[in-house]
């Protein structure tokens, strides 16, 4: 019982990791269509590739 519990909550903790990046994500895809924002948009990939 407290196997499935831990799994349970492995399994949400990774979906967490998985739509914080899929955020991340998206929101350097916005940056990167303003000029004034890609150097940020480049560090930001740059931490998610790394992640």
């Amino acid at each position: 019982m407290y196997q499935d519990f831990l799994a349970h909550e492995a399994r949400i903790a990774g979906l967490r990791a998985e739509a914080e990046h899929e955020r991340l994500v998206a929101t350097v895809k916005r940056h990167r269509s303003t000029p004034r924002r890609r150097p940020a948009a480049r560090r930001i990939s740059r931490w998610v590739k790394a992640a």
